[in-house]
């Protein structure tokens, strides 16, 4: 394998929408989390860098390795199932973040983001 070939599979990765939704949640999560972080005074530099590695490499690493294989064999349900788990797993995040930063939210999702539950 060239250097052409890996700037197209990278450039096939990044192409992918499930991908690109896959980044814009994280974005959105960290830019959430560092709002947060600095509202409760604990904000650290190096925790951000660290929350980046941790979680976009391993979602999106995760993602288009099970969208390859089921690509090849014609189990594309898994892909999107895939998706769906890692979005929503996301947008929990997402919502903590927004009830740590006092936004109030419906309820039903408070009560699912309380950690005594």
């Amino acid at each position: 394998m060239d250097i052409t070939q890996v700037q197209a599979f990278l450039r096939y990765i990044a192409e992918l929408p499930e991908v690109q939704f896959i980044a814009a949640s994280i974005l959105v999560n960290t830019a959430l989390a560092v709002a947060a972080s600095i509202r409760n005074d604990d904000f650290q530099l190096p925790a951000l860098a660290n929350f980046l590695w941790r979680h976009l490499l391993p979602y999106v690493v995760a993602y288009v390795s099970i969208r390859i294989v089921a690509d090849e064999l014609g189990l594309q349900a898994v892909a999107a199932a895939t998706w769906v788990i890692i979005q929503a797993s996301l947008l929990g995040r997402i919502a903590a973040s927004l009830h740590e930063l006092g936004i109030p939210l419906p309820d039903n999702l408070a009560k699912l983001l309380r950690k005594d539950h």
